[in-house]
């Protein structure tokens, strides 16, 4: 029978004794000499369990024995300190304006504020984001009925009173879906001739400008030519002016207005277009001709040339 080999015998880079170790590629003798001939600077250590003086191993080291380690683990109680929070900033409440340790990053207010329910004027805790109690945000939420007698009036203005009911799991017919579109089509929509931020396919912007002030914009097209606006010095509003056309079935608002210096009256509107389709050429005719107004259409090719020179 052969004999199994307990080590290999090597004799340590650092303090040069002889050591054995059952790697055969080992050069220290321990993390302490490999640390020394590296140049790692040692330092105390303590056990985050027990708080006793861990001889220094390496340097993740956190406990002294694998029965502390097990114990932290447990969520037994230990005897020693843990190692201290993380150390926020300081902040100032936006209640009492007053500066404060914060105990995590996303907290708004200190701990000295008190907060009442809006309806019942009971005081909460400043966890609760909507600034009620419990029992009053219940009866809000059975206050939302509203939006349910909204259809229902739609469905008997469509479809008659006795259409209220027999509705649920199933769907309308396109019939029907054309009755309640032409009940909120044109002047019926409350939004007709108005700018509804925050909708459509396109991403908002907030941008500010020297002339026209904070102003929202809407996609990257906008944005770009808001800022060749303001390098040419041109005076110019986001303009909420509508002009009605198609019979006054519909409204248009351009995006951009410019005016005078002197008394701020308007010179020409310009509005931005990405995909100029022939849906969109047809439209564009149509208020030039049924509204006295210049409208200048700025495409991918004109901005691009204003771009240049700017730049």
């Amino acid at each position: 029978m052969t004999k199994k080999i307990e080590g290999y015998k090597h004799i340590c880079g650092n303090c040069g004794i002889e050591f054995i170790n059952k790697n055969k590629h080992s050069k220290y003798c321990s993390w302490k000499c490999f640390n020394d001939f590296v140049g790692v600077e040692h330092k105390e250590q303590k056990c985050q369990q027990c708080n006793k003086i861990i001889k220094f191993d390496y340097r993740n080291r956190k406990f002294c024995s694998q029965k502390c380690a097990q114990d932290a683990m447990r969520g037994k109680p230990f005897v020693g300190k843990r190692p201290n929070k993380v150390a926020y900033k300081e902040k100032i409440c936006e209640n009492c304006k007053e500066k404060y340790i914060p105990e995590s990053g996303n907290q708004r207010y200190c701990g000295k504020c008190k907060f009442y329910c809006k309806i019942c004027k009971k005081e909460i805790s400043n966890s609760r984001n909507t600034f009620t109690c419990a029992s009053c945000w219940q009866v809000g939420e059975k206050n939302n009925s509203k939006r349910e007698d909204v259809k229902k009036k739609l469905s008997i203005a469509a479809l008659g009173p006795n259409h209220i009911n027999g509705m649920k799991g199933k769907k309308h017919k396109k019939s029907t879906l054309k009755l309640f579109s032409e009940l909120r089509s044109g002047n019926k929509n409350p939004n007709f001739g108005k700018v509804t931020y925050g909708t459509g396919r396109v991403k908002w912007y907030s941008y500010i400008s020297p002339i026209a002030g904070k102003v929202r914009l809407q996609g990257t097209y906008e944005l770009r030519f808001a800022s060749v606006l303001d390098k040419m010095g041109w005076e110019w509003k986001k303009t909420k002016d509508h002009f009605i056309y198609d019979n006054g079935k519909h409204a248009y608002i351009p995006d951009f207005k410019i005016t005078r210096r002197e008394n701020e009256t308007c010179l020409f509107y310009i509005d931005t277009k990405g995909w100029f389709n022939e849906k969109e050429q047809n439209k564009i005719r149509k208020v030039r001709e049924e509204n006295d107004i210049i409208l200048i259409i700025m495409d991918k090719n004109l901005l691009n040339q204003y771009e240049r020179r700017v730049a």
